[in-house]
């Protein structure tokens, strides 16, 4: 039910929601510190965002893996909880790097969001003007850039786009 300009109450077109009270998006936060991790700034910043926090777990390292932020072991422990918690997206309390974001989203099954995004997320939703909405997609635009990489790649078998024409050179 909505309730409308002149304060009637009418069925809305879009139906109800699966569950009454239940957030669509069900966040599990991560993190790599050499030591105790607050989650108090990125939760914050995801209930500005809109987005329920379910979880959160903390890797104590010196530094993140370069290849999927988190190690291989406390990737394993963490499938399970992701499943017991509900989530449907990771949010991870650094930025990310493109391979370390892709990695993280192939290796747990859920798509992944680092600092940056939340952040964007944000001011996407509170730029009103036209110039702050243009800044904020162009912000979100370059941040996105480098993580595109890969995605034509069904078309390379074409060969339209090679610069020799698409034709193969033979060697004599």
């Amino acid at each position: 039910m909505n309730r409308s300009r002149n304060g009637r109450r009418s069925q809305s077109r879009y139906g109800a929601d699966e569950r009454p009270g239940r957030a669509k998006q069900r966040a599990f936060c991560v993190a790599v510190a050499p030591e105790g991790e607050d989650f108090a700034e990125l939760r914050e910043l995801l209930r500005t965002a809109g987005v329920a926090v379910v979880g959160q777990e903390v890797q104590h390292r010196e530094a993140p893996h370069p290849n999927t932020y988190l190690g291989r072991g406390k990737l394993e422990e963490l499938r399970p909880r992701l499943a017991e918690a509900d989530a449907n997206l990771i949010a991870c309390d650094d930025e990310l790097t493109p391979r370390q974001e892709r990695n993280l989203e192939e290796a747990l099954g859920l798509p992944v969001i680092d600092r940056t995004a939340v952040i964007l997320d944000i001011f996407a939703g509170h730029a009103h003007t036209a110039d702050g909405k243009l800044q904020v997609e162009l912000a979100q635009l370059e941040y996105n850039l480098a993580r595109m990489r890969g995605l034509w790649t069904h078309l390379e078998r074409l060969g339209a786009g090679r610069i020799d024409g698409g034709t193969a050179r033979v060697a004599s």
